[in-house]
Parts: C-alpha cells; sequence; structure tokens
C-alpha cells in the first residue's frame, strides 16, 4: 500500500473545515439505542443520497458491490484529490489530502480507523460520508452530480430499488432498531421514503 497524503496546515485546516460546515450539517436522528443520534447531512443546495456501503468492497457477498465504481465515479466528476476528515475527532475534522485511489480506501479502512470518514473534493461542492458501523455512505453533492451519480448506477429508480432492499434485508446497522432508523431517517431524507 504506498498513499500519498499531504498533511493540511493549520490555515487550511481552518478553510476546509469552514468550507465544509458550509455543505453539511448534523441532523438529528433518534433511535431507541441513542435518543439524541445525530447524523451528518448535506445542507441545500445540496442533495444528499445513502448507499450501501462505500468505497471499501464489502467484507461479503453484496448486491451494492460497486467500491471500485464509485472511485471511478467520484474521481470522473470531481479529480482526484480529497480532502479526509474524521468525523469523531476534535475540529477541525479535515487534517490530510491525497488522491482518491484503492490505496487511499484501504489506508481509510486499516490505518484511519474513524467513524464516520469523510472525502470533500477539493475542486468541486462534492462530499461522501462513510460510516462503517452501519455499513451505508451519504453523498452530497449538486443535483446536477446526483443525476450523474444515479445515472451511473443504473438510474434513479434502479438505485432506490437497490437502497431500499438493503434496507429491508436489515443490513443498514445490526437489528430491527437500526432497519426502523434508516426506513425514517435515510430512505426519507434520500427522497426515496
Amino acid at each position: 500500500m504506498k498513499v500519498e497524503l499531504r498533511d493540511l496546515t493549520p490555515a487550511e485546516r481552518s478553510e476546509v473545515q469552514q468550507r465544509f460546515e458550509s455543505l453539511a450539517g448534523k441532523r438529528f436522528a433518534p433511535s431507541p439505542k441513542k435518543a439524541r443520534q445525530e447524523v451528518w447531512w448535506p445542507k441545500a443546495p445540496l442533495d444528499g443520497r445513502a448507499f450501501p456501503e462505500g468505497i471499501h468492497p464489502p467484507a461479503a457477498d453484496d448486491a451494492f458491490n460497486e467500491s471500485a465504481r464509485l472511485l471511478g465515479f467520484l474521481n470522473g466528476v470531481c479529480g482526484a484529490e480529497f480532502y479526509v476528515a474524521n468525523l469523531s475527532a476534535p475540529k477541525p475534522h479535515f487534517r490530510h489530502t491525497g488522491k482518491l485511489d484503492a490505496d487511499l480506501a484501504t489506508w481509510i479502512r486499516k490505518r484511519l480507523v474513524s467513524n464516520p470518514t469523510c472525502l470533500l473534493a477539493s475542486t468541486k461542492d462534492v462530499f461522501l460520508i462513510m460510516d462503517s458501523k452501519m455499513k451505508y455512505s451519504v453523498l452530497g453533492a449538486s443535483p446536477e452530480v446526483i443525476e450523474l451519480f444515479e445515472k451511473r448506477f443504473g438510474g434513479a429508480e434502479s438505485l432506490k430499488r437497490t437502497v431500499t432492499d438493503y434496507v429491508d434485508q436489515m443490513r443498514v446497522g445490526a437489528g430491527l432498531d437500526d432497519h426502523k432508523w434508516a426506513q425514517d431517517h435515510l430512505l426519507k431524507w434520500s427522497g426515496w421514503a
């Protein structure tokens, strides 16, 4: 694994953090286990779409084993440099920048080990938030980029069916509470409920 990351300077960290906070914020998403749970979600005018897994290939056989295609999509739409953040760390969350490829995806999974993790494009208002505990990701982008994303994965209806099936199979999180939580929040916020 050969990852070339650059540490952001304190001024860059502050600037990138402010940019991120202008694009995303926390939404209240309570569940029986976590009555005060909050979830990062895009702010208007950006749209958000939740989908299974993310930039890491899933451990088990999965209907949305699309990590390579997702990396290709993000690089095609945004270019190859992304700011990397551990959203559970103290602010500023963003500490590094690097080229988005399979090596960076592996580094995030094996070395960064944060949850949730955010990749913010350096060139466009596009970000990906991955929640590895709950086994889903959220893409935040303009409606035009969201439309391209849906097209890349078979169209809006196909992606909606994929995500709905994933939730129906109780694969978000673990158990009935997380299943209900995904129905009440992720599907609804993605415009699918």
